[in-house]
Formats: C-alpha cells, sequence, structure tokens
C-alpha cells in the first residue's frame, strides 16, 4: 500500500525550528497538483537545490528557503513545503502526456530537467504496476518510487490543511505555525487548529456461495448481475435499469464481491463500499449504515482488515471485510454511485496500482485469500 516503503521509513515528528537546506526536499503544488521534473528520463522531486533552477532569481529562493515548513522525513531525509509561484509551470494531465511530451524514447538522451505540475491522483498513476509489489532486482522491496509518491500525497495533505487554516475559523484572524506541535495558532484569539484526518471505512461485502449447480443469474448489462442508473442518466454500454433487482437464489458453488462506481469524484473505476466515519459512531457501525445507505444491504460477521493513511482525500482508511446478511436485493444510491453489482473471483478487475487497502483487498479476494 502507498504508507509501505520499506526499507525506507517515514518519521512524521514534528521539529518547528527545523530550517531547509538545499540538499532538501521541496514539496510545492498548485492546488491539487505537486511540482516535479523529469532528467535522463527518470520522474523526480525537487531539492530546494533543484527548485533553484525553476525560480532563476536568487533573492526569491533565498525567501523561500527561510520561509520553508518542515513537514516530515523518510529514511532521515528531510522534505519541506515550498511556495513558490507555479503559474506558468506546465501541466501534465496523465501518465501517457507525460511520456508523449517529456519523456524521451531514449532515456539517457535529455540531461535537463524539465519541470510539470501534475494532479497527485494522476502523479501515483507514474508508478509502474510490477513496482508496486516486492521485486528481486529491489532486493525483495518495493521500487523507491513507491517512497516518492508517498512523499507527494502526504505533502499534498499537508499543504491543504495548513492553507486551509491560513485564518482563523473563530475571529478571522492570521494564523501561523505552532513551535512546539503541528498546529496552526490564530495571531489573536489563541484558537488552535490541529491537522485534519478524516476517518473513512471502506468494507469488502462478500456473498457466500450456494452448494448445488443451476443457471448463472440473469444478466443486466455485464456478465453477473448488476443494477445500474435509470434510464436517461449517461450510462454506456449498459442497459437500462431499476434502482432494486434480485439475483436468482441458484448460484454457482462460489463466493461473490460487491463491486460499485461511483457517481462523482475522480476515481470511476470499479471499487468497494467505503464512506466517512460519522460523528458519535465506531468503525463498525458507520460500516452498516454506509452498507445500507449506498447498496440497501444488510451485512454480519465484521472482521478488521488493516488500515491506512490516504492523503489523497485527506483521510485514515480502515478497511473491513463483512459477509452479506440475507437478501441480497441491492437498492442503487443514485446520488452518490452510478452502478453495483456481485462479481465471481474471475470477473474482479485486475487492481493495477495497489497503493490502497481497497486494490489490495481486491486483489486479495480475486486470488482466493479472502473470502
Amino acid at each position: 500500500m502507498i504508507h509501505e516503503i520499506e526499507p525506507d521509513f517515514y518519521d512524521p515528528a514534528y521539529d518547528g525550528n527545523r530550517k531547509a537546506e538545499s540538499k532538501d526536499f521541496a514539496l510545492a503544488y498548485r492546488g491539487n497538483q505537486v511540482l516535479a521534473f523529469v532528467e535522463n528520463g527518470l520522474v523526480r522531486l525537487p531539492s530546494f537545490e533543484v527548485l533553484k533552477e525553476l525560480i532563476g532569481s536568487k533573492m526569491k529562493w533565498e525567501e523561500i528557503i527561510d520561509n520553508a515548513y518542515y513537514l516530515f522525513s523518510i529514511s532521515d531525509q528531510p522534505y519541506f513545503l515550498a511556495e513558490p509561484d507555479l503559474t506558468g509551470v506546465q501541466a501534465m494531465n496523465s501518465k501517457e502526456e507525460l511520456e508523449e511530451q517529456l519523456l524521451d524514447r531514449d532515456l539517457g538522451a535529455a540531461s535537463e530537467k524539465r519541470f510539470f505540475v501534475m494532479n497527485i491522483n494522476r502523479f501515483r498513476e507514474l508508478l509502474p504496476t510490477t513496482e508496486a509489489i516486492p521485486r528481486e532486482d529491489f532486493h525483495g522491496k518495493r521500487s523507491p518510487m513507491v517512497s516518492m509518491i508517498f512523499a507527494a500525497a502526504t505533502g499534498g495533505h499537508f499543504a491543504w490543511w495548513k492553507h486551509s487554516r491560513t485564518y482563523c475559523g473563530c475571529c478571522g484572524a492570521l494564523c501561523e505555525p505552532s513551535k512546539t506541535e503541528r498546529a496552526m495558532v490564530c495571531t489573536s484569539c489563541g484558537n488552535t487548529e490541529y491537522p485534519k484526518i478524516s476517518p473513512a471505512i471502506i468494507v469488502a461485502i462478500i456473498k457466500k456461495g450456494e452448494n448445488g449447480s443451476g443457471s448463472r443469474p440473469q444478466t443486466c448489462g455485464w456478465r453477473t448481475n448488476k443494477v445500474t442508473e435509470s434510464d436517461g442518466r449517461g450510462i454506456s454500454n449498459a442497459q437500462a435499469a431499476p434502482a432494486a433487482v434480485s439475483a436468482q437464489s441458484n448460484w454457482a458453488d462460489t463466493d461473490r464481491l460487491l463491486l460499485v462506481r461511483n457517481k462523482t469524484g475522480p476515481y470511476k473505476k470499479l471499487a468497494l463500499v467505503a464512506g466517512f466515519v460519522e460523528i458519535g459512531e465506531s468503525f463498525e457501525q458507520a460500516v452498516h449504515r454506509e452498507v445500507m445507505e449506498e447498496v440497501g444491504l444488510k451485512v454480519k460477521n465484521l472482521r478488521y482488515y488493516k488500515n491506512q493513511p490516504w492523503g489523497l482525500t485527506y483521510a485514515q482508511m480502515i478497511g473491513f471485510i463483512a459477509e452479506l446478511d440475507g437478501d441480497d436485493t441491492i437498492t442503487l444510491q443514485e446520488s452518490e454511485l452510478s452502478e453495483a453489482g456481485w462479481y465471481l473471483r474471475e470477473e474482479i478487475p485486475e487492481a493495477g496500482f495497489r497503493l490502497s487497502v481497497g486494490n489490495e483487498m481486491l486483489h486479495e479476494f480475486k486470488m482466493g485469500r479472502i473470502g
């Protein structure tokens, strides 16, 4: 997953008095886009020394490094939040666009640094699938690029929090970083704001296979029983269906996993049911509520799987495995989802980038290791 960066190690301990040096990493953002550069066919995050080449003016560079905000270290290498003007930096919208415009076919041909900004969600896709898992040529460990993507996502979480707390939410006065702890403190009323971390659950809901033979469930637009939005909602390659469909009772002797597709947000692939935890509820209560709200199902036998930081949405994801409890009728929450359905192991799409706990659970179910 994204935080599993071994043999590197992450240290978030706060040091409000630490000053940036030219060799330290400079994490810079334009909205939700992170600054990076290409050199010799490789994508890198800049150090302050490299950032000087982009800024040009020594005076501006000295001001930026003096005002840099310490974030964390990875394997004792410090990372700071820097705030240069990135207005004119070229934006890359996809891995394909980056390869076409900035990466040479001959990886050793271009030695000059070429800067770009990229949405952090797209930036993580620069990691080749083969480098997201341990490999022999990395001595059984993950690629160093995993640490770079983790740093970019985690730094983006810090950058959003710090920027959103520029002014006090109580009195409107300016806030400034605390010298003693990770916090923004109001210069007028003293209101203290700590980093915002939103807990969210994600759950793999499994319908246990039944013994006996019988016909496969009736298809509804894809290979297995699926519910989509009602007609006229712009769903391509899927036949219109009512918001509630019940699967036939004669299932094959195999387990099925519930997958959904989000209607809003940048991620449009099939995924697990997920949602934020509300005030006053436990993680387990959040699982039951979210599943009922989004797909109208009951679940039982909840098992904790893993958790992970997910800086892309400023969240802490808590993974669960659960079994369907009773009726398998899906009632789609059309304001949130565009489709939902039960999938056999062989029908589960390959997760590809297993940087998230959700994609890891998808892969583990597909491989038959959870059920």
